[in-house]
């Protein structure tokens, strides 16, 4: 906002804008220049970024800095989770970033190369949440907490693997306007066929991840059994979104079936015409995830962002 000396000679105005100005720090956390200030970081700035994630909350705090494959990773405190935040060198424009449901660290391929391209890569631990409305309800306030305090874009790029697909389809379909990109590996979308041992899982019920689901979605046997909100029933919300979808699955996943899960949520993309890109490996199994290259991923985020 530009003063002059007119502006300035009015107390009545000056007193408003002072009291919009206040307003605006106590709903937010900081003051609308602070925010401008952090929109505009594009470089690496370690001090910046130590200030942009300085929270009066005691749920936040930062712990550590380290370093990650060569990249500055700042480590979290949130809500009584982990959280870590992977900081380009230089940010691209927009301030795009991956989130990361689960397994921060494996198969970083993808990560690492958007990295490089000038994206952060976020990620909060949910265990043992399993995507439930406990779950729905974490995210939102991390996203809410890195899109305010770090200025990242307001539609994120969304990655899971395996189970860390009911972590970010449920949150998605509660959001939709707050995705900007889908890639699920080899993901759990139905907990009846896993952790359930439903369907066609030839891995069994894992009990420790059953008993969870029971717990964190407030349910018991039956109901869970009758369950109809799992993300194979609730991704219609996400075709109708056309969320630009990219879906890597093994063919032969003998722990969670491409034909219970993946498929299903293909066939429904499919059938709308909604953007979906499927990479199906013969005879693979539930791991590897990823791929060797993860180039498709990288320009598949990169074209969904308009990068």
């Amino acid at each position: 906002m530009k003063w002059t000396k007119r502006s300035l000679s009015c107390p009545v105005l000056v007193a408003v804008c002072m009291a919009l100005c206040y307003i605006t720090f106590l709903s937010t956390g900081r003051c609308e220049e602070d925010r401008q200030s952090v929109s505009e970081v594009q470089t690496w700035d370690d001090a910046a970024y130590r200030s942009q994630l300085a929270c009066d909350s005691p749920e936040v705090q930062l712990v550590n800095v380290s370093d990650w494959h060569g990249y500055t990773c700042y480590e979290l405190t949130f809500e009584g989770r982990q959280a870590l935040i992977a900081v380009p060198r230089e940010a691209a424009v927009g301030r795009p970033w991956v989130w990361r449901a689960r397994f921060w660290g494996h198969e970083p391929q993808t990560d690492l190369a958007m990295l490089a391209r000038g994206w952060h890569v976020a990620y909060v631990d949910s265990a043992p949440l399993l995507g439930s409305p406990e779950s729905v309800a974490l995210w939102q306030k991390f996203y809410l907490f890195v899109t305010q305090h770090l200025a990242l874009a307001p539609k994120a790029c969304l990655e899971g693997m395996s189970r860390g697909g009911l972590y970010i389809s449920n949150w998605a379909v509660a959001y939709p306007d707050q995705i900007a990109a889908i890639y699920l590996d080899n993901p759990v979308l139905d907990f009846r066929v896993w952790p359930g041992g439903g369907g066609k899982s030839q891995a069994g019920r894992s009990e420790s991840d059953w008993q969870a689901i029971l717990t964190y979605y407030h349910l018991t046997e039956e109901q869970a059994m009758a369950y109809d909100k799992c993300p194979v029933d609730t991704c219609d919300i996400l075709v109708a979104a056309k969320i630009p979808m990219i879906l890597i699955c093994g063919d032969s996943d003998r722990v969670v079936p491409y034909s219970d899960n993946g498929q299903k949520l293909y066939e429904k993309y499919q059938a709308a015409g909604a953007p979906i890109k499927l990479i199906l490996k013969p005879g693979a199994d539930h791991h590897p995830h990823s791929l060797p290259d993860a180039t498709p991923i990288v320009e598949f985020f990169l074209a969904a962002f308009g990068n």
